[in-house]
Protein backbone atom coordinates (compact mmCIF):
# COMPACT_ATOMS: atom_id res chain seq x y z
CA UNK A 1 0.00 0.00 0.00
CA UNK A 2 1.41 3.25 -0.93
CA UNK A 3 2.31 5.78 1.45
CA UNK A 4 0.81 9.38 1.52
CA UNK A 5 2.80 10.86 -0.72
CA UNK A 6 4.85 8.08 -1.97
CA UNK A 7 5.85 8.27 -5.66
CA UNK A 8 5.13 5.46 -7.82
CA UNK A 9 9.49 4.75 -7.79
CA UNK A 10 9.58 5.03 -4.57
CA UNK A 11 6.52 1.98 -4.03
CA UNK A 12 8.57 -0.29 -6.54
CA UNK A 13 12.29 0.21 -5.27
CA UNK A 14 11.15 -0.56 -1.88
CA UNK A 15 9.80 -3.75 -2.88
CA UNK A 16 12.33 -4.59 -4.78
CA UNK A 17 15.06 -4.22 -2.08
CA UNK A 18 12.24 -7.04 -0.31
CA UNK A 19 12.84 -9.05 -3.70
CA UNK A 20 16.37 -8.56 -3.65
CA UNK A 21 16.80 -9.76 0.46
CA UNK A 22 14.67 -12.27 0.76
CA UNK A 23 13.82 -13.79 -3.15
CA UNK A 24 9.99 -13.92 -4.89
CA UNK A 25 7.14 -13.78 -2.58
CA UNK A 26 6.41 -17.04 -4.30
CA UNK A 27 9.03 -19.09 -2.89
CA UNK A 28 7.59 -18.45 0.71
CA UNK A 29 3.67 -19.37 1.96
CA UNK A 30 1.25 -17.21 2.67
CA UNK A 31 1.74 -15.60 6.22
CA UNK A 32 -2.50 -15.60 6.57
CA UNK A 33 -3.83 -18.61 4.55
CA UNK A 34 -0.29 -21.32 4.00
CA UNK A 35 -1.19 -21.09 0.06
CA UNK A 36 1.53 -20.23 -1.84
CA UNK A 37 2.77 -16.24 -1.38
CA UNK A 38 2.70 -13.90 -4.67
CA UNK A 39 3.14 -10.22 -3.03
CA UNK A 40 5.58 -8.80 -0.79
CA UNK A 41 2.94 -6.75 1.69
CA UNK A 42 4.32 -3.85 4.23
CA UNK A 43 3.09 -5.06 7.15
CA UNK A 44 0.78 -2.58 9.12
CA UNK A 45 1.79 -0.34 11.71
CA UNK A 46 6.05 -0.21 9.92
CA UNK A 47 7.28 2.82 7.55
CA UNK A 48 8.10 -0.16 4.87
CA UNK A 49 11.81 1.14 5.45
CA UNK A 50 13.41 -2.58 6.21
CA UNK A 51 13.16 -5.28 4.88
CA UNK A 52 11.82 -7.17 7.70
CA UNK A 53 8.67 -4.49 7.62
CA UNK A 54 7.59 -7.14 5.06
CA UNK A 55 5.14 -10.46 4.67
CA UNK A 56 4.58 -12.62 2.17
CA UNK A 57 0.78 -13.17 1.26
CA UNK A 58 -0.90 -14.57 -1.47
CA UNK A 59 -3.51 -12.40 -3.63
CA UNK A 60 -6.38 -12.98 -1.99
CA UNK A 61 -5.11 -11.97 1.17
CA UNK A 62 -3.07 -9.33 0.39
CA UNK A 63 -6.53 -7.82 -1.39
CA UNK A 64 -8.02 -8.35 2.17
CA UNK A 65 -4.91 -6.87 4.04
CA UNK A 66 -4.83 -3.88 2.25
CA UNK A 67 -8.33 -3.39 1.13
CA UNK A 68 -8.54 -0.64 -1.73
CA UNK A 69 -12.06 1.19 -2.20
CA UNK A 70 -14.56 -1.00 -2.35
CA UNK A 71 -14.04 -3.36 -5.16
CA UNK A 72 -11.27 -4.65 -2.75
CA UNK A 73 -13.87 -5.92 -0.41
CA UNK A 74 -15.42 -7.80 -2.82
CA UNK A 75 -18.07 -5.33 -3.44
CA UNK A 76 -19.35 -4.71 -7.47
CA UNK A 77 -18.59 -1.21 -9.06
CA UNK A 78 -20.77 1.21 -8.18
CA UNK A 79 -22.23 3.11 -10.85
CA UNK A 80 -19.83 5.98 -10.31
CA UNK A 81 -16.94 3.67 -10.76
CA UNK A 82 -18.58 2.14 -13.76
CA UNK A 83 -18.65 5.27 -15.41
CA UNK A 84 -15.13 5.95 -14.72
CA UNK A 85 -14.15 3.31 -16.01
CA UNK A 86 -15.74 3.67 -18.95
CA UNK A 87 -14.39 7.35 -19.56
CA UNK A 88 -10.88 5.65 -19.06
CA UNK A 89 -11.38 3.32 -21.69
CA UNK A 90 -12.55 6.12 -24.21
CA UNK A 91 -10.19 5.44 -27.70
CA UNK A 92 -9.51 2.41 -27.05
CA UNK A 93 -11.20 0.87 -30.22
CA UNK A 94 -12.19 -3.06 -29.74
CA UNK A 95 -13.44 -4.61 -32.77
CA UNK A 96 -16.62 -5.52 -32.98
CA UNK A 97 -15.02 -8.87 -34.02
CA UNK A 98 -13.14 -9.28 -31.16
CA UNK A 99 -15.45 -8.64 -28.88
CA UNK A 100 -17.90 -10.87 -30.52
CA UNK A 101 -15.68 -13.38 -29.40
CA UNK A 102 -14.82 -12.34 -25.93
CA UNK A 103 -18.67 -12.87 -25.61
CA UNK A 104 -18.55 -15.96 -27.11
CA UNK A 105 -15.95 -17.03 -24.97
CA UNK A 106 -17.86 -16.13 -22.08
CA UNK A 107 -21.21 -17.81 -22.76
CA UNK A 108 -19.27 -21.11 -23.46
CA UNK A 109 -16.93 -21.25 -20.10
CA UNK A 110 -20.20 -19.97 -17.76
CA UNK A 111 -20.60 -22.89 -15.94
CA UNK A 112 -17.71 -24.87 -16.76
CA UNK A 113 -15.94 -27.24 -14.89
CA UNK A 114 -12.68 -29.85 -15.03
CA UNK A 115 -13.46 -33.29 -15.27
CA UNK A 116 -11.90 -35.62 -12.59
CA UNK A 117 -9.38 -36.73 -15.76
CA UNK A 118 -8.19 -32.86 -16.22
CA UNK A 119 -8.04 -32.40 -12.31
CA UNK A 120 -5.62 -35.38 -11.72
CA UNK A 121 -3.50 -34.17 -14.70
CA UNK A 122 -2.64 -30.60 -13.25
CA UNK A 123 -2.29 -32.44 -10.03
CA UNK A 124 0.10 -34.50 -11.57
CA UNK A 125 1.50 -31.40 -13.21
CA UNK A 126 1.99 -29.31 -9.97
CA UNK A 127 3.81 -32.20 -8.41
CA UNK A 128 6.06 -32.40 -11.17
CA UNK A 129 6.77 -28.70 -10.99
CA UNK A 130 7.31 -29.08 -7.42
CA UNK A 131 9.70 -31.57 -7.73
CA UNK A 132 11.35 -30.04 -10.83
CA UNK A 133 11.83 -26.78 -8.73
CA UNK A 134 13.32 -29.00 -5.58
CA UNK A 135 15.73 -30.84 -7.94
CA UNK A 136 14.19 -34.20 -7.43
CA UNK A 137 16.87 -36.49 -9.68
CA UNK A 138 14.38 -39.06 -9.88
CA UNK A 139 11.51 -36.73 -11.46
CA UNK A 140 10.26 -38.52 -14.64
CA UNK A 141 7.78 -36.86 -17.30
CA UNK A 142 4.43 -38.67 -17.58
CA UNK A 143 3.59 -39.51 -21.30
CA UNK A 144 0.25 -37.59 -22.17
Amino acid sequence: MRKNGETDADYVRRHNIVKRAKGRAADYPCEHCGGTALDWATIHGTDGLAVDDYMPLCRPCHRQYDPVGDRALGRPHTEESKRKIGQANLGHNVPQSTRDAVAASNQRRAGFRHTPEAKARMRAGALLREARKRGDANVVDVPR
